[in-house]
């Protein structure tokens, strides 16, 4: 008799969000920053932190971080579309500054974008439908060969 009772699956993303976390991580200077990014976590908002360090490896300054995988049809321009309900928390609770990372697994790097209280308010009073899509500028790039990020 086959048992007709399974355990909980893994969430549809996780594999890719899995990936995405360690391409960041492996591409980040790990002498300038100290990632702290969950895998599959359940909380909302956000994936974890970034602590800048100085070259003497003291801590200068923290920033909380929110990664995602970006599409493989968006690589030439890179863009996501992120929900409201993230910008609506890090205009109204985020205590740190917020990053928005897409990490192009395809092509060995990342982009990120700063979203400031400013930013978000502006978002949001413009705001039509649950999501916003973020274009990221090509020249905030994280790639291993490079770090003036």
């Amino acid at each position: 008799m086959a048992n007709k009772y399974r355990p909980n699956a893994y969430p549809a993303k996780n594999t890719e969000e899995i990936q995405a976390i360690t391409l960041l991580e492996y591409l980040l200077d790990a002498h300038r920053v100290k990632s702290e990014i969950k895998r599959h976590d359940k909380l909302p908002n956000i994936d974890g932190y970034f602590e800048l360090t100085g070259s003497n490896q003291y801590p200068e300054g923290r920033l909380e971080v929110q990664v995602k995988k970006l599409h493989v049809k968006n690589s030439s321009e890179p863009k996501f579309q992120i929900s409201l309900q993230f910008i609506s928390y890090c205009r109204d609770v985020a205590g740190l500054p917020v990053l928005l990372i897409v990490v192009d697994v395809e092509n060995n790097c990342a982009y990120w974008e700063h979203i400031s209280k400013k930013y978000a308010a502006e978002v949001l009073s413009k705001a039509k439908g649950q999501t916003r899509t973020i274009h990221f500028d090509k020249n905030k790039k994280i790639t291993r060969s490079e770090n003036n990020y």
